[in-house]
């Protein structure tokens, strides 16, 4: 297969065929120059339709204007208007109250634009400062490293980080209210000994999906502190190598994951669990030094599953709380009013113990019932000897262990009503 240049095809044409006619060609002659005048590439059309093939069906007119093109060319000029049609809109009808993040954006001047995706902010703190309440904040995918620490005095604020990775921290302060954060698919890193989630003062804030993750073992690496009212987590996976939580109050953890190696969740106060799973490796799985916290179908793991310091009304409901070295449940301090339904309790020691730090009061309360109790190489009711009278009750209704059970020497300890015991019970399943 020869391919010529159309000067070599016109020399060869010339040479054969010449202008006054008066000389002969032949058959052979004639087939050679049409042959490589089909061979040449310039002429190839099969090859230039297939470059420039598109994947617009031309039998759908939805995909088309009014016009619906039948050659390539004219599929084409209409994508290119469409395309400059968009862009001249974004330029010159961007919505004021969206800002746009990007790894590859700019915080100059004239480089970025509200509301346009096409010239998005390279901070969150700059997009923010952009912006006014009800404002929408929305990063277009990529890592960035960097923190967010200026919403502040804000409401109505929604960020959106989907799929995006934060290297950094988020602080909400001042006045700020409403402040939603989307992280479905992403991930908060934070390698330092600060707190990954600082919530001060905001009402009615709001955090869902992904991951936040503190890998500092400093004794300020929290992943959440927060005051102020009407929190709401939602299917968020919490990680630390200290602790989760510290001062969190009146929030709403539902579908969560707590996961550390000193405490799962410490100073807690007026907050409600729903399906979550917290677990310790080392520390307690919860540790109540707070009140008023209420966990509905968890499962609560730790070295030690729960210990109850100066908490008043905790209540669990069907849940799994499981001491992995060492008891399930300790109560300490003047633990009141906690409240057990239906839980598997299940310590590698004891399955509950009473901490002989201080002796209850006669108010002091804490009631078990429907429960399944499983001690390993301890007692179902691990009782020491008080520095005083003990004074407080905890009542046992319709429970079951796995071992026998011995009164407690004082009656004020424990009182039982219809108990059902069941020697050589096995361990609940997991």
């Amino acid at each position: 297969m020869s391919q010529e240049t159309r000067t070599d095809l016109k020399a060869l044409i010339d040479l054969y065929i010449t202008t006054n006619g008066n000389k002969d060609i032949t058959g052979a002659q004639l087939n050679e120059i049409l042959t490589n005048i089909i061979d040449s590439g310039f002429l190839q059309l099969d090859e230039l339709r297939t470059a420039l093939s598109t994947s617009y069906d031309p039998a759908t007119p939805a995909n088309w204007n009014a016009t619906i093109p039948t050659e390539v060319k004219a599929a084409l000029d209409q994508a290119i208007s469409r395309v400059a049609t968009v862009e001249d809109s974004i330029s010159t009808n961007p919505s004021d109250n969206i800002a746009y993040v990007s790894d590859s954006g700019s915080d100059v001047i004239g480089e970025y634009e509200i509301g346009n995706p096409l010239k998005p902010f390279a901070t969150f703190n700059s997009a923010i400062n952009s912006l006014g309440n009800g404002g929408i904040i929305k990063a277009l995918g990529g890592t960035y490293n960097q923190s967010i620490a200026s919403i502040a005095n804000k409401n109505g604020l929604l960020i959106i980080l989907d799929g995006c990775t934060l290297n950094g921290t988020i602080t909400v302060s001042g006045t700020s209210q409403n402040i939603t954060i989307s992280l479905v698919g992403g991930t908060i890193n934070n390698t330092n000994d600060s707190t990954t989630l600082l919530i001060q003062g905001s009402n009615n804030f709001i955090l869902e999906g992904g991951k936040v993750i503190n890998t500092n073992t400093g004794t300020n690496s929290y992943n959440i502190n927060g005051t102020g009212s009407n929190k709401l987590i939602k299917n968020t996976s919490f990680e630390s190598q200290y602790r989760n939580t510290s001062n969190v109050n009146d929030a709403i953890f539902d579908t969560c994951k707590f996961n550390s190696l000193n405490t799962g969740l410490f100073q807690i106060n007026n907050s409600t669990f729903y399906n979550c799973k917290i677990e310790s490796t080392n520390g307690n799985g919860y540790n109540c030094s707070l009140t008023a916290n209420t966990f509905y179908n968890c499962d609560i793991k730790g070295a030690a599953g729960i210990t109850n310091q100066v908490n008043t009304l905790g209540y669990f409901y069907n849940c799994r709380i499981e001491g992995k070295t060492l008891e399930a449940v300790t109560i300490e301090r003047a633990a009141d009013e906690l409240f057990f339904k239906d839980c598997d309790i299940i310590g590698n020691t004891d399955a509950i113990t009473y901490s002989g730090n201080t002796q209850r009061a006669a108010t002091t309360n804490n009631v078990f019932q429907n429960c399944k109790m499983y001690a390993g190489t301890g007692d179902v009711f691990n009782e020491p000897t008080y520095l005083g009278t003990d004074l407080g009750n905890a009542q046992v209704i319709n429970c079951t262990y796995n071992k026998s059970f011995t009164p407690a020497t004082v009656p004020q300890k424990i009182f039982e009503y219809n108990k059902v015991e069941i020697v050589g019970l096995q361990e609940p399943l997991k």
